[in-house]
C-alpha cells in the first residue's frame, strides 16, 4: 500500500473514531446508522466491512497490557474472548 493511500486510509478511520465518540452516549443509533449505511453498499463491500470489523476486535484482542486500564479493559478483554473462539474456530470471508 503506497503512503497516500495509508494516509487517506488513516485520516477517514481517525475521523470516523471521533465522530462516533462525539455521539458516546448514542451506541445503538450509531449502530443502527451504520448498518443501514452498510445494507445500502453492494454486498461484497458488506463482506468486506465486516472483515475489518472482525480484524479490528481480533488486533484489539491482543493488545498489550499497556494499551489498556481499567477504562477500555472490558472491551479489550471481550475483543480477547472474540479472538480466541476465532482462532479456535477460524473464519472465512470470500471476496466474491
Amino acid at each position: 500500500m503506497n503512503e497516500e493511500k495509508k494516509e487517506k486510509i488513516r485520516k477517514a478511520t481517525s475521523e470516523l473514531v471521533k465522530a462516533t465518540n462525539s455521539f458516546i452516549d448514542t451506541k445503538e443509533e450509531i449502530a443502527v446508522e451504520m448498518i443501514a449505511a452498510l445494507i445500502s453498499e453492494h454486498r461484497t463491500l458488506q463482506q468486506n466491512f465486516i472483515g475489518v470489523i472482525i480484524q479490528l476486535i481480533v488486533q484489539y484482542g491482543q493488545l498489550e497490557d499497556r494499551y489498556f486500564d481499567g477504562r477500555n479493559e472490558a472491551s479489550q478483554r471481550l475483543c480477547e474472548k472474540i479472538t480466541k473462539f476465532i482462532e479456535k474456530d477460524g473464519y472465512y470471508l470470500p471476496l466474491i
